[in-house]
């Protein structure tokens, strides 16, 4: 698929990969959440087909909702890092057609073969990382060519969770679930990095401020290049005494480096602040899963994890998609109720979700499903009308 240039007639939400993948991966991050409230609740039946009702949660929100929310966020920013044009129209309905088979494949998995559900589910990061490769190897862009190392990554966590799950494995507690959930964090880290103290120094010189955060340099690329040899060794081993130390090690550098940041300084304009916020939730989930290989009775795994996919991914997905909808359709950067209440219920759900990992009542899981709920469906009906409109530009 190349890319081309949106034309008169193509439908506002395919001119510009952020638009429809956005929307798509908003809606099904309620969807799944509300339909594992069914299940847990009341037994209602989930679309999992093959898989264990776990491995379906964790799969719809790792596979399903973050390889969107991914794919919005590269179709739009590899334009900008390289000068070519935006996936639009035709050739992004049909990445959009294969987001959404993935999810048709592994509702209908009890009856089809096991490779064509695997085929199938991997199609659009596949066609993503594909899509990428070429446009950052062809425009001679090295410095942002390790996020397709991410990719791939991610993809073969995906491939390796598939396998075991769909043979009856539990796949939740496995390498490939890890692997796809340490590639995130460090895409978080590597990415985050960048736009995080970039869009401050940006918003802190129009207030007229001399003291600026210090952008990505030499120090940064230590604690990322730490932060991956602790993610690997948290995937390739069981929980051990070395890979806590460095998860305390790693978690304590990254609290320094986004200190450099001056998120202090933000406050008053949260559409900035909750990028730090949510990156926040990188250095808290290091710290809590090294207190949870250093002290396993009091501290649960589960937490740092939670802490990583709930509060870091969900959060800073949310941050990027609410900025990048506004920056790329021609609209204020500003803070609106909106925002308000999509960051204040995310942040709701994912402080509450850690929290409930250690012995608490039953109702603050309800709580955090709920709040997580209704971070996203807030986010596909409020911004619809951005996302479905016209760029104002």
């Amino acid at each position: 698929m190349s890319n081309t240039k949106a034309t008169p007639k193509t439908p506002a939400i395919l001119q510009g990969g952020f638009r429809i993948l956005f929307f798509l991966a908003a809606l099904w991050a309620a969807y799944a959440m509300m339909a594992w409230i069914g299940f847990w609740t009341t037994g209602a039946d989930l679309p999992s087909g093959a898989m264990l009702p776990q491995d379906w949660h964790v799969h719809s929100l790792l596979y399903g909702f973050a390889p969107a929310v991914l794919g919005g966020f590269l179709l739009t920013a590899i334009p900008n890092w390289t000068g070519t044009r935006m996936i639009t129209g035709t050739p992004l309905a049909l990445m959009a057609v294969l987001w959404a088979l993935g999810r048709v494949a592994v509702w209908l998995s009890g009856s089809l073969p096991v490779i064509a559900v695997i085929l199938l589910d991997v199609s659009f990061l596949l066609t993503l990382l594909v899509v990428s490769a070429r446009v950052l190897i062809k425009s001679g862009n090295v410095r942002n060519m390790p996020v397709l190392g991410f990719i791939l990554l991610f993809l073969m966590g995906q491939i390796f969770f598939d396998v075991i799950s769909l043979a009856g494995g539990y796949a939740s507690v496995t390498p490939g679930a890890k692997l796809s959930m340490a590639a995130i964090i460090l895409l978080i880290s590597l990415i985050g990095g960048r736009i995080v103290p970039a869009f401050t120094r940006n918003w802190l010189k129009k207030q007229g401020a001399d003291d600026l955060p210090v952008m990505f340099g030499g120090f940064d690329k230590v604690v990322v290049g730490l932060s991956g040899v602790t993610l690997l060794s948290w995937v390739m081993t069981q929980a051990n005494l070395i890979t806590g130390v460095l998860m305390l090690i790693a978690g304590v550098l990254q609290l320094i480096r986004q200190s450099r940041w001056k998120g202090e300084k933000t406050t008053s304009a949260l559409i900035v602040a909750m990028l730090h916020i949510a990156y926040l939730f990188v250095p808290v989930g290091f710290i809590l899963l090294g207190l949870s290989m250093l002290f396993p009775v009091s501290v649960p795994a589960m937490a740092g994890q939670h802490a990583w996919l709930s509060g870091a991914m969900g959060g800073m997905m949310l941050a990027v998609m609410t900025r990048a909808s506004l920056g790329h359709t021609g609209r204020e950067l500003r803070t609106t109720w909106r925002e308000v209440f999509i960051y204040g219920v995310v942040l709701l759900a994912s402080v509450i979700r850690v929290i409930a990992t250690f012995p608490t009542p039953d109702f603050l899981l309800h709580i955090a499903a709920t709040a997580w709920f209704l971070a996203f469906a807030g986010f596909a009906v409020l911004y619809a009308p951005v996302l479905f409109t016209k760029s104002k530009n």
